[in-house]
């Protein structure tokens, strides 16, 4: 795992991504360009912060120094709030997310000289050197996320109505921890299987 097959050291970006999976990648990154910064403004309002003074102190954190920080922010503030469960599911969504938003823009077309493919998640390690796992090939799981990132914003929505007292929109509080066991076993999936031999090993 992580290591480029020499029946796959040809890269070729053309002519790979079909219209539907580019839609797709792009509403992901539309919605999760939302979700982060609604996960600041939670941050801002869980911590008592004006917009000023929350934007100066969360503007150039990473997404995990974000969860990291709405985490602490709960645990050590808020740990008896009756909403904190709730938040605290909301932020594990919002990694989950993360993590397979990132499997999905960050993807690249691997495929031999025959045109046999496989789609790859450029992931770094430890050291910064860029390695590559099995990413999401089928669409249907660039459909999952699309609706689970969707579903996240409803949630930031809640969030914003519970910091500021307002009444609740209706949500479908099943699908807060389905979605988020869904995304998490996708992800494990993509990272337990390595990339397939060619079509004559098959």
């Amino acid at each position: 795992m992580g290591k480029v097959p020499e029946h796959l050291k040809y890269l070729s970006h053309t002519g790979a991504y079909a219209p539907k999976r580019l839609k797709l990648i792009g509403q992901i990154n539309t919605d999760w360009n939302l979700c982060e910064q609604m996960m600041q403004i939670a941050i801002w309002g869980l911590a008592g912060f004006d917009y000023e003074m929350g934007e100066c102190i969360t503007a150039d954190l990473s997404n995990v120094s974000l969860l990291t920080l709405c985490k602490n922010i709960l645990n050590r503030f808020h740990s008896e709030d009756a909403n904190t469960p709730f938040f605290l599911q909301v932020c594990n969504l919002f990694d989950e997310c993360r993590q397979g938003r990132n499997a999905a823009s960050h993807s690249l077309v691997l495929a031999d000289e025959s045109g046999f493919e496989v789609f790859t998640s450029s992931m770094k390690s430890g050291r910064g050197n860029l390695g590559l796992l099995p990413g999401p090939k089928e669409t249907i799981e660039l459909d999952v996320i699309t609706n689970a990132i969707g579903y996240l914003l409803e949630c930031f929505n809640e969030c914003m109505c519970l910091l500021h007292d307002e009444p609740l929109p209706s949500r479908d509080k099943r699908l807060l921890p389905a979605y988020t066991e869904l995304l998490r076993e996708l992800r494990l999936a993509r990272q337990t299987h390595d990339f397939p031999p060619p079509p004559s090993e098959v």
